[in-house]
């Protein structure tokens, strides 16, 4: 990942000179900003293991801009199960 870049859409960050890997194991959550610039090692032909990636957004707010629905909207209050 690129250090820097997740401050906008338009960021490059510090560069890609100063990309940081980032090394997880099985089983383990990596939790970043969408927009952070990323990449992922490529596959080995023949390999066994595979990504999973689930993807969340979080909103404050239940209408968003330009006619954009939310498929399922949670509201903060339910989801931290008060009324």
């Amino acid at each position: 990942m690129i250090p820097g870049s997740h401050v906008s859409s338009t960021s490059d960050g510090i560069g890609a000179e100063h990309a940081v890997t980032i090394h997880a194991g099985m089983g383990d959550v990596l939790a970043m900003r969408p927009l952070i610039s990323h990449a992922s090692g490529s596959s080995v032909e023949g390999t066994q293991r595979h990504r999973r990636i689930l993807h969340l957004e979080f909103a404050a707010d239940e209408k968003l801009p330009n006619g954009v629905e939310w498929h399922d909207f949670v509201s903060s209050a339910a989801f931290l199960g008060k009324p």
